[in-house]
């Protein structure tokens, strides 16, 4: 059973690694492996977020917590961003956005409830316009991985969106 956690996506942190990252020091929830090209990928909703892993190529990290290891990049933000970068001859491209109107989250969370990868809902203390929920979707598509992630924080009436392109 998952405990309650007040979590804010204020806190989020977005990270970028040149390696596997040790998922031990995360509450690991739900994890997959699927196959893209010649790699192993891994996939994960963690208590605090999300991470994926490419072979010990790359790892993506967004988390509510600092994750204790050196990263290529890392950011933490209050509205969306986006980057591109090319680690160990993969090259990522990532944006995040963040949600607050109840449309655009009524529409996220419809989009997500079809063929999820991952799905988690998490524990909730009082009533909410909708579900706190970690949802990951992938696709593979012939030549690009295409990773996306909900996160939604109906206690600020908030949902983090972001996808994430392999290639």
């Amino acid at each position: 059973m998952i405990e309650f956690k007040d979590q804010s996506c204020d806190i989020l942190e977005y990270n970028l690694f040149d390696k596997t990252v040790d998922t031990n020091q995360f509450t690991v929830l739900q994890e997959k492996m699927i196959k893209f090209k010649e790699h192993e990928v891994k996939i994960g909703i963690i208590g605090e977020s999300h991470f994926f892993s490419i072979d010990d190529s790359l790892t993506e990290v967004l988390a509510c917590v600092n994750v204790k290891e050196d990263s290529v990049f890392r950011t933490k933000f209050n509205e969306g961003f986006s980057v591109v970068k090319e680690i160990n001859g993969l090259f990522i491209a990532t944006r995040i956005e963040i949600f607050d109107k109840n449309k655009d989250i009524d529409h996220l969370l419809h989009y997500f409830s079809i063929d999820p990868s991952l799905h988690v809902e998490f524990p909730s203390t009082e009533n909410l316009p909708f579900k706190p929920v970690t949802v990951i979707k992938v696709a593979n598509r012939d030549r690009m991985l295409v990773f996306e992630s909900l996160h939604a924080y109906p206690n600020e009436n908030r949902v983090v969106y972001s996808i994430s392109s392999v290639i």
